[in-house]
């Protein structure tokens, strides 16, 4: 029985890692979407051509 138990207690904490590193997984893709957008949105903002402003 407590053989049952040992393997029931490794297999829920396989579990709640695996759901861990699946959350991390989705912040990570989230957080590199809002960095990637930032740098874009950035980079035109900082464009001459984009601001009409005369760089000359």
């Amino acid at each position: 029985m407590k053989i049952l138990l040992f393997f029931t207690a490794i297999h829920t904490s396989i579990a709640t890692l695996n759901q861990i590193q699946d959350q991390i997984d989705q912040l990570t893709k989230s957080t590199q979407e809002k960095i990637f957008n930032t740098l874009l949105l950035s980079s035109s903002r900082n464009d001459p051509k984009d601001t009409g402003d005369n760089w000359c």
